[in-house]
């Protein structure tokens, strides 16, 4: 998927999928979603690739007992949405800029709630006079010279 660089990866299975990538931990439970980078649904789940064994290995989903067709159908049951962009901040900072970004609306009074960026205004930029465009006969000689 040229572009995409995150799935919400949402668990249609009836047990709890865990799985590690990059040293990042990802659990789902029944029905939960949960949003990855593409590499790491590649990784988990063979998202992308023809070839899914190894992902289904490493799931524990083909064994001795259960078949690579028996994966495909667990597989199946997985929904892989892709995600235009997904910024993650953690902590303090990301309430700081929360609580900033609503003091703006607020003053603004534009209380867009879904974006931190505002294209709200309806004055221009300042508008410059144009540079003085007379010049004498004697500079244009000059300058052809």
């Amino acid at each position: 998927m040229d572009g995409i660089e995150y799935l919400r990866v949402r668990n249609g299975l009836p047990t709890k999928i865990r799985g590690r990538f990059n040293g990042i931990t990802y659990e789902w439970t029944p029905g939960e979603s949960v949003d990855m980078p593409v590499a790491a649904a590649q990784h988990l789940f063979g998202f992308g690739l023809d070839d899914k064994t190894s992902a289904f290995h490493r799931l524990g989903w083909v064994n001795s007992q259960a078949t690579v067709e028996d994966a495909q159908l667990k597989l199946s049951m997985m929904s892989f949405d892709p995600i235009q962009q997904v910024f993650q901040m953690a902590g303090k900072k990301a309430k700081k800029l929360a609580r900033t970004a609503q003091a703006i609306r607020d003053e603004q009074g534009t209380g867009n709630d879904r974006s931190l960026v505002n294209a709200v205004g309806t004055e221009g930029g300042e508008v410059l006079p144009p540079d003085d465009q007379t010049t004498s006969d004697d500079e244009d000689e000059a300058e052809a010279i």
